[in-house]
């Protein structure tokens, strides 16, 4: 029986956690700007052929990753606890840090806060997020 070897397929995020993606993976001897030519590009292969790599959104990680379409991923731990998928975090980088904050209109008094009985500023308290399980 004969093995197929295929390159190892990393999603990497597109935006502001591209550059220290690349900085730590060009550390581990993968210097991927070296490779990736046209700024672009959103998929290529290294020179030996062993590794690939894509670039899209950090919320799509994981859905990358859960399909099988990348065998690993970075992204960030908002888009990672956000989602219900069968993966891991295999480890925090210690970059791309962020915060979840909540804003209110000026006057707001949190009057209601958890009692859905309203606020000082006139109704229900609504909450606009695109992380309800973070949130």
């Amino acid at each position: 029986m004969s093995v197929v070897q295929r390159p190892l397929t990393i999603a990497l995020p597109a935006g502001r956690l591209y550059a220290e993606s690349a900085k730590l993976l060009g550390g581990c001897g993968l210097p991927l700007d070296d490779w990736r030519g046209d700024e672009r590009r959103l998929l290529w292969t290294s020179p030996d052929g062993n590794s690939r790599f894509l670039v899209a959104r950090p919320a799509d990680m994981v859905t990358y990753v859960h399909g099988g379409v990348a065998d690993l991923g970075i992204t960030g731990k908002d888009s990672l606890m956000e989602t219900d998928s069968d993966v891991y975090e295999l480890l925090d980088l210690g970059f791309g840090l962020c915060r979840l904050v909540l804003a209110a209109p000026d006057g707001f008094a949190g009057a209601g806060i958890g009692t859905g009985a309203g606020s000082a500023v006139g109704g229900p308290l609504r909450v606009a997020t695109k992380y309800p399980r973070l949130a």
